[in-house]
């Protein structure tokens, strides 16, 4: 293309776009080849040249604008440098990009074809010059500001939106070059070279219909406004984003709250419910006992057996004696220690003591489990789950528990240490039958049994 012949003074060139001036305006020129198209004019004056540099640094962010000489660089411009060319910033609209461009109704307001520049940030921001077009909506706010150039029409819009869900709300920004037509009140506009929008311009406002998937149309009304009015809708729109996501984490730490609060209470409840269960330590107890009274049956053939020893004593068969004394009395002696050392101790060891163990872990699961949740209620003490145990069922169930354990341990040892007595006499018995006979050593009594903890 002979730029001379068009008078063009050429300030930046990028890879489809071209930025430069005439003599009548500045502008930014689409690059075919078979020849350059005007896509977007702006007035010669400081502030159409900053707007011209900002769209062609959006199209291009590669390309940067310095003076009348073009510098291309390896990455996009920095955001500090972007915000010097921005200078009389463009507008707000929030959309959402559909994947088959052109623009559109969607269920959270309406949405512009995926080009253009996007950013998504916190709060959003405003800073706009001069007059323009307004519209805004439950989540998206749209300021449009054109030329008008004989009922064509070139300019720059920008849009927020606000994206994702409380209390994770974000804002996303998109600029984008609008071009259309004005003839008398029918106007038409074209987001980015989407299909164009329709609609009637009346009064200094504007109601444009969008194509809705199925053919319909979809009305969307803008409104002359200023500067200031649209940094306060964007502004509202910050606080809305702001209130919202608060609302949401307050709720969110409530349900958490809330859920943990529950889980305590379940927890509770399970530790009442192991712990009301005392039969296996119950039947425990028990088995000791009879291992007990099995002993004392024991000690009384010890004694029958003595009693033969000493009736044959008067006679003098000292063989005979020995060897009553050395087989049937200390057999008789030696069963009952064993069943002392192997069943009673089996029954009070893996019987009482494991039970015990088991109980004992119980109440320390219910006491942490408790103080648990009356820690996390002090946080929500307005919240109670349904059939939350209550502080005086927990202190029942664990004095009631206590009690138990003690007299089970209590009542074990009992046990254990009249049948260490019973072996001792049955040892005593049966050194009695040794010595009516002069017949030596008889066997030690066996080691006493331990008492449990």
């Amino acid at each position: 293309m002979n730029w001379a012949q068009r008078k063009v003074d050429v300030a930046a060139e990028g890879q489809r776009y071209a930025l430069g001036r005439t003599t009548e305006f500045d502008g930014i020129w689409r690059k075919r080849p078979w020849g350059w198209r005007l896509v977007s004019r702006y007035p010669r004056t400081e502030e159409g040249w900053r707007v011209a540099s900002a769209q062609f640094s959006d199209w291009e962010p590669y390309a940067q604008v310095e003076g009348s000489r073009i510098l291309f660089r390896d990455e996009a411009p920095s955001p500090r440098r972007r915000r010097r060319i921005w200078g009389w910033s463009l507008i707000a609209i929030v959309a959402a990009v559909t994947a088959a461009g052109g623009v559109v109704l969607s269920r959270n307001g309406w949405s512009l074809s995926p080009a253009g520049s996007a950013a998504t940030g916190g709060r959003p921001t405003a800073q706009v010059v001069g007059p323009g077009h307004l519209a805004t909506g439950p989540d998206f706010i749209d300021y449009i500001q054109w030329h008008d150039l004989g009922g064509r029409l070139t300019g720059s819009a920008h849009v927020v939106t606000l994206t994702g869900h409380a209390p994770d709300l974000n804002t996303a920004t998109r600029t984008l070059a609008v071009s259309g037509t004005l003839n008398a009140s029918t106007i038409s506009l074209s987001f980015d070279g989407s299909p164009a929008a329709f609609g009637a311009l009346s009064g200094g406002s504007f109601t444009v219909d969008f194509p809705q998937p199925g053919s319909a149309l979809a009305p969307v009304t803008f409104v002359s406004a200023s500067a200031l009015q649209y940094a306060r809708a964007v502004a509202a729109l910050g606080d809305q984003m702001a209130q919202a996501n608060q609302v949401a984490a307050s709720a969110r730490t409530l349900k958490t709250e809330q859920h943990a609060i529950t889980s305590d209470a379940t927890a509770v409840a399970s530790d009442i419910k192991r712990l009301s269960d005392l039969s296996s330590l119950t039947a425990a107890v028990e088995s000791v006992g009879t291992s007990v009274q099995q002993v004392t049956t024991d000690l009384t053939q010890v004694q029958a057996d003595l009693d033969k020893v000493l009736a044959e004593a008067p006679q003098g068969n000292k063989s005979q004696i020995c060897s009553d004394a050395s087989h049937v009395v200390a057999s008789a002696a030696q069963k009952l220690a064993y069943d002392t050392a192997q069943k009673l101790e089996y029954d009070a060891t893996q019987g009482v003591e494991n039970q015990v163990g088991v109980l004992r872990g119980n109440v320390t699961s219910l006491q942490s489990d408790f103080a648990q949740l009356q820690s996390d209620q002090s946080v929500l003490p307005g919240y109670r789950p349904p059939n939350q145990p209550g502080r005086r069922v927990v202190t029942q169930t664990l004095a009631g528990t206590n009690n138990a354990l003690t007299s089970a341990v209590t009542t074990t040892n009992g046990d254990i240490d009249q049948a260490n007595t019973i072996v001792a006499t049955a040892y005593g018995y049966l050194a009695e039958a040794f010595q009516v006979g002069s017949c030596g050593s008889p066997p030690a009594t066996p080691d006493p049994q331990q008492d449990i903890e």
